[in-house]
């Protein structure tokens, strides 16, 4: 089955990480539902990890990577359900090398749109002391994608976001995907 997603990456601000989590807790209420965190780790770079690269003074960038390079295939995951967002901050401390997921579920829309679930996963990572974050949506099906009324609620999520973290949404993409 086909399925929609919008991926969104937002301009880097000189925010606490706490003070990110906690936003983005008030961006959540009433919208969405937090399912789990991980913990977002960099893979071994020429043999070393990512606490070793970390322990040496080196970052990700000097490697060349960023963290728009940090895709869901690439990074390992550290993955607790139990564990809140602004409580994994406490055990999972943020850095170049490790950055933090939080998982929500989207639920239908109240006044009817989207009538189906979807995921709404949110990155955060900390380079150059700036916080950098990025979001992605995705819904099971692709008839969300081609329903009249996702441009329009995808941009009023878009600007909700903006507004709460007081950032811009710098670069967003969406499209269709199909798991098979």
């Amino acid at each position: 089955m086909a399925g929609t997603f919008a991926h969104l990456r937002f301009s880097a601000c000189a925010r606490a990480p706490a003070e990110l989590v906690a936003r983005l807790q008030g961006f959540a209420k009433g919208r969405l539902t937090e399912r789990a965190v991980a913990r977002l780790e960099w893979p071994p770079v020429h043999g070393l990890s990512a606490d070793d690269w970390a322990l040496a003074g080196c970052g990700p960038s000097d490697f060349g990577l960023t963290p728009a390079d940090a895709s869901d295939e690439l990074l390992r995951r550290t993955r607790d359900e139990r564990l809140s967002a602004s409580a994994s901050l406490t055990r999972w401390p943020l850095d170049a090398w490790h950055g933090l997921l939080v998982d929500f579920d989207i639920p239908p829309g109240a006044d009817g749109y989207p009538a189906i679930s979807g995921a709404f996963h949110w990155y955060l990572w900390i380079v150059d002391s700036a916080c950098h974050h990025a979001a992605l949506i995705e819904y099971p099906t692709s008839s969300i994608g081609h329903d009249l009324r996702w441009p329009e609620w995808l941009a009023a999520f878009v600007a909700d976001a903006a507004m709460v973290f007081e950032c811009e949404c710098i670069e967003g993409s969406e499209g269709m995907f199909d798991p098979r």
